[in-house]
């Protein structure tokens, strides 16, 4: 190596060790707690460095003479600092951020209207439908919020004027099924300016099941009616109207400081109550809901209590004249009442679910009536337990279900009448159910397959269902489904009577008694749906159905 080439080398060596290292730590002027990932910068070198967990930060092989240092971290006021670096070693600075909170612009979100048929779709595949209550509170052909009157429509039929129960499909209402949260409901209507016995209030969405059902409930002809309550929010909150029909409130909130909430709800309704007493064209009498709900953390999963009630006394004049002679206004009466209460416990586990669901649902009826004959009155009360533990594993592009359900039903029908003989008919249906669900998705085509096995007295009923539905374009769907299902209680409600339009309730007698069979439904249905804009659905289906029993 010649001298030249070695005295560069020297040179260049003397200028490296003469550059020091600029050092030290970022803290909070109030505090005084390490600020992490604050940036210290020398823009007239464009270096810079960041500090760690420990407010700690360091530049080595800073030239010497005069540097800039700049000092910004978010929430707080940026400084900038004038060193002296020495030609050797190490400079400590150390600096103090004053807190500065960073004020953004406001910005006004305007959210979108949601009307029936106009909000997002559900997991549900058309034609079962599903709506949210904002929609239902925006439809236009409803005076009072009402989720089964929302429901209705192509083959969901309703009586438009008193309607007394959902049809689908051309079914009774009794071969509809109703869950409030998973748990089931007999007879929720209300009858004389109300129909739905849910209060709107307490619930975030409702949704028909009629083509793939769920096999964990399968006692339904037709179809069922679920809808969900909903969350409790993080602070106190109250909603509620009046109206000439109704008062309704409904409060939630939460419930300690452990994740736990609740949910409250009354309704009441006064149907005559600016008639006049003496009129005999009016109904008389008073109607009600009420719903709670209590969820909470347990055993590394939740818990949630759900209670519910609906009460009806209906009167009506016994006869056209009544009240034409002084004194003398007689009146029938009809009474039903249902209850619901249950309890479900659910955790989820990697990729699967488990969940364990105990319920009681009752339900009790009585009216009198006066005829040409005599008087004549008709006793009604239902009991069921029900236990239900299943299993849910989701992965990519299927879901899976397997549980077990067990179920016993008490029903008693008695008729007494001063001009015929007594009748008097009870049951006791015990039911054990097994079911399973797969769930894939195909490309465009996803494949719904199900069945449940359920034994009665000895008896089997396989209950198998298989749907497949094409997306062949994200406005365009088409599906067919074919499914069998058995209901083990059957309404003795006429459907004819001009009765059932102030006494809208389900006679269930379980199959047993005398003259009650197993019902059983077989149905094939092709469906396709095309949305043309935002909005706009066009729907078109065929269906079979061949009942038995």
């Amino acid at each position: 190596m010649g001298p030249f080439l070695l005295g560069a080398v020297r040179l260049l060596l003397a200028a490296q060790a003469a550059e020091a290292t600029l050092a030290g730590s970022v803290r909070d002027d109030v505090t005084g707690k390490a600020l992490a990932n604050a940036v210290v910068a020398l823009p007239d070198l464009n270096r810079l460095a960041v500090t760690g967990a420990d407010g700690r930060y360091a530049l080595s092989q800073v030239p010497p003479g005069p540097q800039h240092i700049t000092v910004r971290y978010l929430g707080y006021a940026p400084r900038t600092l004038h060193a002296l670096v020495p030609r050797v070693g190490k400079l400590e600075i150390n600096v103090s951020l004053h807190p500065d909170p960073l004020r953004l612009p406001g910005i006004e979100v305007r959210p979108q209207v949601i009307v029936r048929g106009l909000e997002p779709m559900s997991g549900l595949a058309s034609p079962d439908r599903a709506a949210s209550l904002t929609a239902v509170r925006n439809h236009p052909l409803l005076a009072e919020p009402d989720v089964f009157q929302a429901l209705s429509g192509g083959e969901v039929g309703l009586r438009p004027e008193s309607p007394t129960g959902v049809h689908i499909r051309g079914g009774a209402a009794d071969q509809t099924g109703y869950l409030l949260d998973g748990i089931p409901v007999l007879s929720p209507y209300h009858a004389a300016a109300l129909f739905s016995a849910w209060n709107p209030d307490a619930l975030a969405q409702v949704e028909l099941w009629s083509t793939a059902s769920s096999p964990a409930y399968p006692d339904a002809l037709s179809g069922t009616i679920a809808a969900a309550t909903r969350a409790p929010g993080s602070r106190l909150q109250l909603q509620g109207g009046a109206t000439t029909t109704q008062t309704r409130l409904t409060v939630d909130g939460p419930a300690g400081s452990g994740g736990a909430g609740y949910l409250l709800s009354l309704r009441s309704a006064y149907p005559g109550l600016l008639a006049s007493k003496d009129e005999a064209s009016y109904l008389g009498g008073e109607s009600g809901d009420w719903l709670a709900k209590l969820e909470a953390p347990l055993w590394r999963g939740r818990i949630r209590l759900l209670g519910y009630g609906s009460g009806n006394e209906i009167t009506s004049a016994a006869r056209a004249t009544a009240g034409d002679v002084p004194g003398e206004n007689p009146r029938n009466s009809f009474e039903w009442t249902s209850r619901s209460l249950g309890v479900e416990w659910s955790r989820v586990v990697r990729r699967y679910s488990m969940r364990l669901t105990g319920w009681t649902a009752s339900g009790d009826a009585k009216s009198t009536w006066t005829a040409e004959a005599g008087r004549a009155g008709l006793g009604w009360s239902r009991r069921d337990q029900g236990l239900l533990a299943a299993v849910d594993h989701s992965s990519a592009g299927s879901f899976s279900t397997l549980g077990v359900r067990f179920h016993r039903s008490e029903t008693t029908y008695q008729v007494a009448s001063d001009s015929a003989p007594d009748l008097s008919l009870d049951a006791r249906t015990p039911l054990a159910a097994g079911f399973l669900q797969h769930v894939r998705s195909l490309r465009r085509f996803i494949l719904t397959l199900g069945a449940s096995l359920a034994e009665t007295d000895g008896t089997f009923y396989s209950s198998p269902a298989v749907q497949l539905r094409w997306q062949p374009t994200a406005r365009v769907g088409v599906s067919g489904s074919l499914g069998r299902s058995h209901q083990f209680a059957q309404s003795l409600r006429n459907p004819e009577s001009v009765v059932g339009s102030v006494f809208p309730v389900d006679l269930y007698l379980g199959a047993g008694a005398p003259g009650i069979p197993v019902a059983r439904n077989d149905q094939v249905t092709i469906a396709a749906d095309y949305r043309p804009a935002a909005g706009m659905r066009l729907g078109l289906q065929a269906y079979q159905r061949a009942l038995h029993g």
